[in-house]
């Protein structure tokens, strides 16, 4: 709400934002004028999009990154071919701006001069109907409201008119229109009684696992909620530093601060801060800052003294995550749930009687470890998971789901699948039952609905999908089976490492633990084993098991890399594109995560199963030495392989040969059966030194990971 006088003297709320369909924005646009400016534009937009509806980036002909990186932060981009000055580029965004019905359009600068904060500073006199123009002003000693540039500076909709169509200078002219012009003070010197409801005095400190790549963000929507933001850099990277700069941000080094601990620096500097409470919460997208209202409210309430998120998107690293579960199963994912994720919440004042002697990298944990022995109320929150997060907002979502028959359950997989996916690729493999029906019915503006004439198999659905999903521009594209087989929860276990650049190829994995095979039967479990064995000779990837799990994602780099067409069409698909992922280099990851049963049973009959795909994979296998070791590069183990596939088969059917001629009493040369035991053994030392030069191969890939 902003106040505004009435004409009869009294103050009256008028709301300053309206309703979309996105949820609650500021009537503002904000438009900037850009040339060259790659280095500052994506965090200007990022900070500009908290405070503003939508924000328009005019590039003026820069021969840089300007516009693609504006774009990618979420800007509105126009360019213009050649350079044509500031004035022009203004009139551009106005026109926009004013066609998209902006009640209040904004000047910024593109070079991160000025605090997107202030936005709201200089809307408000206009949205009271106080001014059609309103100038910034720093410590009221900046250009006066005469001024003939446009720098920081806010019109009405009065203006527009002017903005778009006038020649000359667009401030001369508001000026002998006799708009009204005031002047506000902004920056430091700027009132503070204007700051927003939802937010409340308080301290935000982002520390540990810092990426350049999501930090400004994460600022950004943190200052919506805290009053000041604290970085904790344990890094080197100078990037990290001018992105804090330039988010208004401030930052405490730690190869500085030697061993004294960052909580009492921070309230050292803050000892004349009269908060209400600090949040803690990792730099790199793992936390959604846009929950912390959820995380205080507790202590705005005072009915705990900490409060924190015992859930987080982010796995633990993969190797230890895997040794964990596979000692406890189930019992570590509990563990897990009562832990602290790093996104925590306490009370300034409760704060202030802990005893903080150590500097260690997670505050979360420090906090925790004192709370025990002050005997503070500690209130464990668990975030829904299907909730967007800020992080996978970023990136183009699709998620394939293949049916055949599956009236009963594919409503249900639909209505499960998180918000934060973009788009749902539902593929009737000419379905005979009542699926069709329903899809149709179905009112989720994110399906995208694909029909097979004829049943091409549940491969080639998924290749439908992918094919679709690249036309789409997706950047991850994830697998859920119409069954309801897939637990939607573990989604982001799976997109994680391919956002962070530690994979292109995730997959479900339940054969680790015995706990997380419950509900498979033996024999199941047994033909799963036989096919891990299969595909890990097959494909080359030697650290996967349970290729059978069709739960997976994999990135656009990675699909656009592999033949879709060659695909095996039936359910042999999953161990097909780990032979092909692993010709062509692509990382492939394992995610551990329980079986999951319902109502519908497996269509999969292992014992004809194993004996259609097992050749496949053998196929594939031939393609993957000649066209990885031979095609795009040599390596010798190809003859190693040769020489083991001719000598091992030589060797036994020697051997069956020298055991018929001893049972029908046939005499033989007494050198032959140590000729066919040199032979065996041979072509199976032939066979492991070609199987440890693969792996070698496999080991190389995975240390990039």
């Amino acid at each position: 709400m902003t106040l505004c006088r009435h004409s009869g003297g009294d103050f009256v709320s008028i709301p300053w934002y309206h309703k979309s369909s996105k949820g609650i924005y500021m009537s503002i646009t904000a438009v900037l004028s850009a040339f060259n400016n790659e280095v500052t534009i994506s965090n200007v937009v990022l900070q500009t999009l908290a405070h503003a509806d939508r924000v328009i980036v005019v590039d003026d002909g820069s021969t840089d990154g300007t516009a693609e990186k504006a774009r990618l932060a979420g800007a509105e981009v126009i360019r213009h071919n050649i350079n044509q000055g500031k004035e022009a580029a203004l009139r551009t965004g106005f026109a926009l701006a004013a066609q998209n019905g902006a009640k209040v359009i904004v000047t910024m600068d593109s070079g991160g001069r000025h605090d997107p904060a202030d936005i709201r500073k200089l809307a408000e006199p206009i949205l009271c109907g106080e001014a059609d123009m309103v100038k910034g002003s720093y410590n009221g000693s900046g250009e006066g409201i005469t001024g003939t540039n446009i720098d920081f500076r806010a019109f009405s909709r009065n203006c527009f008119n002017y903005l778009i169509t006038e020649e000359g200078n667009i401030l001369n002219t508001i000026n002998e229109k006799g708009l009204k012009v005031i002047e506000v003070q902004i920056g430091h010197n700027g009132s503070k009684d204007s700051q927003s409801p939802s937010t409340m005095t308080s301290i935000g400190i982002i520390n540990h696992k810092l990426n350049y790549l999501t930090l400004g963000s994460i600022i950004t929507i943190t200052k919506k909620y805290v009053e000041k933001v604290y970085v904790v850099n344990d890094t080197e990277n100078e990037a990290i530093s001018e992105i804090v700069r330039l988010c208004g941000a401030k930052i405490i080094n730690v190869s500085e601060n030697g061993n004294k601990s960052i909580l009492k620096e921070i309230m050292q500097l803050e000892k004349n801060h009269k908060g209400k409470f600090f949040v803690t919460l990792y730099g790199d997208g793992t936390h959604d800052p846009g929950k912390i209202p959820q995380l205080v409210d507790p202590i705005m309430k005072s009915e705990f003294d900490i409060v924190v998120d015992s859930s987080s998107i982010k796995p633990d690293p993969y190797v230890n995550e895997n040794a964990l579960l596979f000692s406890k199963g189930k019992a570590y994912q509990k563990q897990k749930k009562n832990g602290g994720s790093g996104f925590a919440a306490c009370s300034i004042k409760c704060l202030e009687t802990l005893d903080f002697s150590n500097n260690g990298k997670d505050i979360t944990k420090q906090i925790l470890q004192n709370a025990k022995n002050a005997n503070l109320k500690v209130k464990y929150l668990h975030f829904d998971t299907n909730q967007p997060s800020g992080l996978l907002d970023m990136y183009d979502i699709g998620v394939v789901v293949p049916a055949y028959n599956e009236e009963l359950l594919i409503e249900e997989t639909i209505n499960g699948i998180p918000k934060y996916v973009n788009k749902i690729y539902i593929i009737d493999d000419c379905s005979r039952d009542r699926t069709p029906e329903i899809i149709k019915g179905m009112t989720d503006p994110r399906i995208v609905s694909i029909r097979h004439e004829k049943n091409k198999g549940v491969g080639a659905a998924i290749v439908t999908g992918y094919k679709q999903a690249l036309e789409d521009n997706m950047d991850i594209v994830a697998v859920m089976a119409g069954d309801n087989q897939i637990d939607p929860e573990q989604l982001p276990r799976l997109l994680m490492p391919i956002i962070e650049g530690k994979a292109d190829y995730t997959k479900g994995n339940r054969l680790l633990s015995k706990d997380f095979r419950s509900g498979m039967s033996e024999w199941r479990s047994i033909g799963n084993g036989m096919l891990t064995l299969i595909t890990k000779i097959g494909s080359g990837y030697w650290h996967i098991m349970d290729p059978q799990n069709g739960y997976a994602a994999i990135s656009k780099n990675a699909l656009e890399v592999i033949d879709l067409d060659s695909i095996y069409p039936y359910y042999g698909y999953c161990n097909d594109m780990l032979v092909k992922l692993n010709t062509f280099e692509m990382r492939v990851m394992d995610i551990v995560m329980p079986a999951r049963y319902g109502r519908e049973r497996s269509k999969i009959k292992y014992s004809s199963y194993i004996m259609k795909v097992a050749p496949m994979i053998f196929r594939r296998f031939l393609w993957r030495l000649k066209t990885k070791y031979m095609v795009l590069d040599f390596h010798p183990l190809v003859f190693f392989y040769i020489a083991s596939m001719v000598l091992v088969p030589a060797g036994v059917l020697f051997g069956v040969w020298i055991f018929h001629q001893k049972w029908n009493r046939i005499p033989v040369s007494v050198n032959y059966p140590l000729l066919d035991v040199f032979i065996l053994l041979m072509g199976l030392l032939f066979l492991l030194f070609a199987m440890l030069f693969d792996m070698q191969a496999d080991n190389s890939r995975r240390q990039m990971i």
